[in-house]
């Protein structure tokens, strides 16, 4: 989801009918955000699995690694992408992870079901 100039937050609201899917995770495209936006969205999140009883939410954001509520599973991409990581779901009986890891370019992140 790109965020534009106005606060990631603020951004997400329309979405949270969404986000309260077990099966809808998050991508933010923008640049790396500052500490205290990135709590302030990962908390959210975690308080609508938790109040919600959600399985944990895969949370793609741009910028280096960090801690993270257990509610959520976090990838960061460490900013050197140029664009929006790639994602691929595979259904089962899908490519092997050697195959997938094979391709050209390969994927950010994989989801298997």
């Amino acid at each position: 989801m790109p965020t534009g100039p106005t606060a990631v937050r603020d951004a997400l609201e329309p979405w949270e009918r969404l986000l309260r899917e077990p099966d809808v995770g998050l991508a933010l495209d923008a640049p790396p955000l500052a500490p205290e936006e990135l709590g302030a969205v990962t908390g959210w999140l975690a308080d609508m699995v938790r109040t919600g009883n959600l399985p944990q939410k895969l949370v793609v954001v741009p910028g280096t690694a960090t801690a993270a509520p257990s509610e959520l599973a976090v990838i960061a991409t460490d900013g050197a992408q140029a664009s929006a990581p790639r994602g691929v779901v595979l259904p089962p009986g899908g490519p092997s992870p050697t195959e997938l890891l094979a391709a050209d370019p390969a994927p950010d992140v994989v989801l298997y079901r």
